[in-house]
């Protein structure tokens, strides 16, 4: 089986989904139409004789959702979420409502309009399951710090190592307790938590739409009398129901992807200023933290980055753009950005780097999508990173890393900026479509962010001419922001700790 081939990824999908939601016979039915079809297990034919063999709507919605899993990890977004369009109507699940959402959000073409019909049916079902049996815990004035649990945790993942772990061990314990809730871990998940001083728990969740098992974590979160609940969910996780049940006075929402709140679900929202700019769509409830933090720390856990390599254009006489960014991110909207850069410099030349680009499909999928847009295939070049380390020296051979669009990835951004590479970033109206404001502010590099594309393509050819710029750049920008994050490091902490502070009416 090639590595990265749709067949793994499915499998994959299989390995991490079926114990949680009990897929086991959807499994069954997909792989015998696989085999009698003779095909691959993702291929369309294959999918509608598994959904015919559905002999219950519970079996159509666990096939639904595990399909939709493997062909978002594949770039097949807009099929993902046709499908998921099904799984929820045949099913009122949290869980399966935000995993609709992520996909919406990746959607190419996704304009305000959309996203406004997306908030307003998410946040209109949210609303609906008030009939959770709030819990609505109360705590007697103690006078000691607030005990904040943060929900969600995933010590795996680079954004929470990277970004979040700074914040809980900067913040100062005469003021907040925080406790770290990872869902559905083992030991040894929390293990490096808690080799860093953090107190970190397990908590039985269960998969996407385990509602019974929600519950009883909900009634297990609220014994732990609790002063705030930071839901770290970001309309990712498997923990969307638990904050219905109000297990805390107050709740808030973490860098929330959809921006507004879910009144009466949260009662606020906390994030980064150059995310959330404003507006009716906040109703007053969004507690913003300052906008050039660079808190990005890559060495809480395991094997640090490599050094920052020489900038590649000053051995190769020419300058290449380049993004690691995930699959389901690189969609068309994104490659025909990309594609105007690249069409812009002359010479220039386009490296894209992601595991799933060891399939050939994959790779003729995006080189057509390129041709179609006016790059010769000879131009690009498809790099097939493993591990952390490995991906990270993806970058020594990019000049100026894309962002993609309509949603900019935010931890690839990071790492990009502390490998040296400068990045350019198409703004659109959502909250991780605004990243790229947050990354300028925080690297001190202007031109990082672009309200059009004729704006980030002139920058473009403004950096790509000047060589000598940009090895600079890229040679002092790690002594930089080391030193700028020992600085935001406790400055996050404060603003945070004030925040929560004007929350509760702590003094």
């Amino acid at each position: 089986m090639t590595p990265n081939s749709p067949e793994e990824v499915y499998l994959r999908a299989r390995a991490d989904f079926a114990a949680d939601t009990g897929a086991a016979d959807a499994v069954s039915r997909l792989e015998a139409a696989a085999r009698e079809l003779g095909g691959p297990v993702l291929s369309a034919e294959a999918m509608g004789a598994a959904r015919a063999r559905a002999s219950s709507p519970e079996a159509l919605v666990e096939t639904g959702y595990l399909l939709a899993v493997a062909l978002r990890d594949l770039g097949e977004v807009e099929t993902a979420f046709g499908l998921m369009n099904e799984v929820c109507a045949a099913r009122d699940d949290p869980g399966l409502d935000q995993f609709r959402v992520v996909l919406g959000l990746y959607r190419d073409g996704a304009d305000e309009a959309f996203l406004s019909e997306l908030r307003g049916w998410f946040y209109a079902r949210a609303r609906a399951r008030r009939a959770h049996t709030p819990l609505r815990p109360r705590r007697d004035a103690h006078g000691g710090p607030l005990r904040v649990a943060f929900l969600g945790w995933d010590p795996i993942l680079p954004f929470y190592a990277a970004l979040l772990v700074p914040l809980l061990r900067t913040l100062d314990p005469a003021r907040v307790r925080p406790i770290a809730i990872v869902p559905d871990a083992p030991e040894q998940a929390l293990a490096p938590l808690r080799a860093l001083g953090i107190d970190a728990r397990g908590l039985a969740v269960g998969g996407p739409w385990a509602g019974e098992r929600h519950a009883l974590a909900a009634r297990e979160l609220a014994a732990l009398e609790l002063d705030v609940l930071v839901d770290l969910g970001d309309c990712l996780g498997p923990t969307a129901a638990i904050p219905l049940h109000r297990v805390a006075p107050i709740q808030v929402t973490w860098q929330n992807m959809l921006g507004p709140c879910p009144d009466p679900v949260f009662d606020a929202l906390i994030g980064n200023a150059a995310l959330y700019p404003g507006g009716p769509v906040y109703a007053g409830k969004a507690r913003l933290m300052p906008s050039d933090l660079f808190v990005y720390d890559p060495y809480l856990f395991g094997e640090g980055p490599p050094p920052p390599a020489p900038a590649p254009c000053l051995r190769e006489g020419r300058v290449t753009f380049g993004s690691l960014s995930a699959l389901y991110k690189m969609g068309e909207s994104s490659l025909a950005l990309w594609a105007k850069v690249v069409r812009a410099v002359p010479g220039s030349r386009l490296r894209l780097g992601n595991a799933g680009f060891a399939d050939a499909r994959v790779r003729a999928r995006v080189s057509a999508i390129l041709a179609r847009h006016g790059v010769d295939p000879t131009r690009v070049d498809f790099g097939v990173q493993s591990g952390w380390p490995g991906y990270l020296a993806g970058y020594q051979g990019i000049d100026i890393a894309l962002a993609t669009v309509p949603v900019a990835g935010g931890t690839t951004m990071f790492e990009a900026a502390y490998q040296g590479v400068p990045i350019l970033s198409r703004v659109t109206p959502t909250p991780l479509g605004r990243i790229g404001r947050w990354i300028e502010a925080a690297t001190g590099r202007p031109g990082t962010a672009h309200d059009d594309d004729d704006s980030l393509i002139e920058t473009a050819k403004a950096w790509a001419s000047d060589p000598g710029e940009l090895a600079r750049w890229r040679a002092g920008a790690r002594a930089r922001l080391d030193a700028k994050r020992a600085l935001d490091a406790p400055r996050q902490a404060r603003a945070f700790a004030a925040i929560l502070a004007e929350l509760t009416g702590a003094r």
